[in-house]
């Protein structure tokens, strides 16, 4: 079920769980029983998501990390070098 924010006048903010189908119904505070207003709040996306199974060892994480990044740039561009060096060379 959706976790729902909530406002109480005299509470201030209020989770909720329920289903979407009471989304547009009137909740009252559980603890003082008062008409509450919902509360929009913006969702934060996190990429790569830590809920998928098996992404602790896919590899994915590494690429989020700029030592790692820089690493890899450094490593591409001494193999390319390389290549280069052999071409020379034949």
């Amino acid at each position: 079920m959706p976790l729902y924010q909530y406002r109480c006048p005299v509470h201030g903010p209020v989770e909720l769980r329920h289903p979407m189908a009471e989304c547009g119904i009137p909740h009252e505070c559980p603890d003082c029983h008062q008409e509450m207003r919902r509360v929009f709040v913006a969702l934060h996306h996190w990429w790569p998501s830590n809920h998928r199974p098996g992404f602790e060892n896919s590899g994915q994480r590494a690429f989020l990390d700029p030592d790692f990044q820089s690493r890899a740039r450094d490593q591409l561009a001494e193999a390319k070098e390389a290549h280069v060096n052999r071409e020379a060379k034949s």
